[in-house]
Parts: C-alpha cells; structure tokens; sequence
C-alpha cells in the first residue's frame, strides 16, 4: 500500500477547486484545466497508469497531489501569484486510495531521469550512457537507454527505496509526498484560505 502511510495529508488547491468540491462532495484531476497548458506531464500518465495497476480504488485519470507536512504558508504563499484565491487542505485519507514517496524519487522521475536507487546504482548508469557516446543531460537517448530510464522509475514503489537521496547535493531531511485518486469532501479535516504574493 505504499512505503508510508500518513493519517493526515495536505494539499494546497486554488479556491476554485474547494468550491467544486463543496458543490459535489468528490472531484477528480482534471487533464484539461488550465495548469496543465494543454497537456499533462508524461510523468503523471505514467504514475497514474502505475497507480492504477497496484491501487484497486485508484480510479483516476490524472493524480491530485498532497504533502505528508503540514505546508507553512509563508513559505507557500510567495510561490503563487499575487493576488490569486488559494486553500490548504487538510485531509485524513481513505486507505488504499492512495500513495505515498519520497520526494527526492519523483523530482527525478518528474524530469525523466534515471531513477538510481544508490550512488553506485548511478555511477554505472552514466558509465552506460557515456559509453553509449550520450551525456546525461541534452541528449535524446538511444532507443535501449530510453526504455531503462522508464524501467527505473519502478523503484518508486520499491519498500526499500532509501527515504533520503544518496546524493549529498540532497537535503537531507526526510520528504514525503502523497498522490490521490480523488478529493472527497467528507476526508477534509479543516481549510484555510489564503492569497498569492509572488511577484509578476
């Protein structure tokens, strides 16, 4: 069911999406809402489609995303444009309906890289790739280096994927981050709303 389970998740969503939610009692992602500029991230398809195969309740077709911290938002507020109508969720999850990683692990797969689950796991990665005549960042891999790359990225539900990064670049504090079939109403435990102050 996941390398972690979190009685309590948030998620930080325009007011928009709390006022749907309010209005339905359950929402799933939508694939064509504006954030998403026509077209989701590969990455989303691909773990939705995982999802699907390992969460029988996951029943979605894009995730909904969640922290396993409490967010400050003084700290969330300045990443979002100034002026614009957001909510903090707090939400006490369904079992099984969704899942959790750590989030050095999906930063990479996010960017369709190689997901090493250790830094020897790396190192004979980049000997590989650099063999092969690519450099690990620019190049469109061959065919072969491609289909390891996405084959990699499986160790996301690997129990013993490490809960930190072994790169020391990587903070070292513990990250999680949740991925959801749905929001459901009855889940949300409080809301608090709050507004944009990035600058333009």
């Amino acid at each position: 069911m996941g390398r972690r389970q979190f009685d309590r998740l948030w998620t930080i969503q325009p007011l928009e999406v709390w006022q749907s939610l309010e209005k339905r009692g359950t929402l799933l992602a939508d694939p064509a809402h504006p954030r998403y500029e026509g077209e989701p991230p590969e990455a989303y398809h691909w773990l939705t489609g995982q999802l699907r195969e390992r969460l029988p309740q996951f029943h979605a077709t894009l995730p909904w995303w969640a922290y396993c911290r409490k967010p400050d938002l003084r700290w969330a507020r300045h990443t979002l444009p100034r002026g614009s109508r957001h909510v903090r969720l707090e939400i006490r999850p369904r079992r099984s309906s969704y899942f959790t990683f750590p989030c050095w692990a999906w930063t990479l797969v996010f960017s369709s890289q190689f997901l090493a689950r250790t830094a020897e796991e790396h190192r004979l990665w980049l000997r590989d790739v650099r063999r092969a005549g690519y450099t690990e960042w620019g190049d469109e891999l061959s065919e072969e280096l491609t289909h390891r790359v996405r084959k990699s990225w499986e160790s996301l539900f690997d129990p013993n994927l490490p809960r930190r990064s072994w790169d020391p670049d990587e903070p070292r504090t513990e990250c999680f981050e949740a991925a959801l079939a749905r929001l459901h109403l009855d889940e949300v435990q409080a809301m608090t709303h709050f507004q944009g102050a990035r600058r333009s």
